[in-house]
């Protein structure tokens, strides 16, 4: 109930990117969900555990229309 309406002097029309955070070979103007996809199938996936399964957006999809 309290979050219904926006508090007083908050803009509820903007839209900030957020900020991507990764080396430039990763990035994608405008779109840092995609950046950080590459990112993290390209680069992050070599520092996990060895018992991580790695999830691609691939994989991920597949999950989700079974």
């Amino acid at each position: 109930e309290p979050l219904k309406q926006l508090p007083l002097g908050i803009p509820d029309n903007t839209f900030t990117e957020p900020p991507q955070c990764m080396p430039e070979e990763y990035k994608v103007p405008g779109c840092s969900i995609t950046a950080y996809w590459n990112y993290y199938e390209q680069e992050k996936y070599l520092i996990a555990s060895k018992t991580e399964e790695l999830i691609t957006r691939d994989k991920l999809y597949e999950q989700k229309t079974i």
